[in-house]
């Protein structure tokens, strides 16, 4: 009878384990379930935040016109070398007006003191021209481009305001050459 009763008291004892072990992998399956749910609402609120800041990026970037400027003008390079008296900002500067033109942006060319901050003297004396354009991406709204670069001039850049502070305003290389005679003569220098 010792026996017997010892073979019950290990019948109960697996029977109490196997049910222990299945509390705890209930437990273990039911930790992950909750991770799972944490998990996939994290990925919820980063999608969300992600459409949150594309749509205020269009917003600012006003229907993505500056954006897709951006795009065009940044990953341009000059294939001529800038070279003084001969391909600098006037001829760039007409260049890039005709290419930008070609592709559908209304292009105007600016000249006047040079709008870097690290150009202070020239700019209080007025003594060096610099060309840049100006470039309509909404209705009458026009951001700089730094033709030598080339590059968007944003509205966050320090020197975003000194490049409305212009002399001349030009449709075209064509007429600011007529102005400026072989500034502007981007044709005669290989780019055509």
């Amino acid at each position: 009878m010792d026996g017997d009763k010892l073979k019950a008291i290990i019948k109960l004892c697996i029977v109490f384990l196997i049910c222990f072990g299945i509390y705890q992998v209930s437990i273990s399956v039911c930790n992950l379930l909750d991770a799972w749910r944490k998990l996939s609402m994290t990925e919820e609120y980063c999608d969300y935040l992600h459409s949150m800041i594309e749509r205020d990026l269009k917003r600012l970037y006003e229907d993505d016109t500056l954006y897709e400027l951006a795009e065009v003008v940044n990953t341009l390079e000059w294939k001529i070398p800038y070279k003084k008296g001969s391909f600098e900002c006037g001829e760039m500067a007409g260049y890039l007006e005709w290419y930008l033109e070609r592709r559908g942006w209304h292009t105007l060319i600016a000249v006047g003191a040079p709008p870097h901050s690290s150009t202070p003297v020239y700019r209080a004396e007025k003594k060096v021209k610099h060309a840049w354009l100006l470039v309509e991406t909404s209705s009458g709204r026009y951001t700089p481009v730094e033709p030598t670069v080339p590059k968007v001039i944003f509205p966050s850049d320090p020197d975003y305001d000194k490049y409305f502070d212009y002399n001349h305003l030009f449709e075209s290389a064509a007429v600011a050459n007529a102005y400026y005679p072989g500034e502007f003569d981007w044709w005669n220098v290989g780019m055509s």
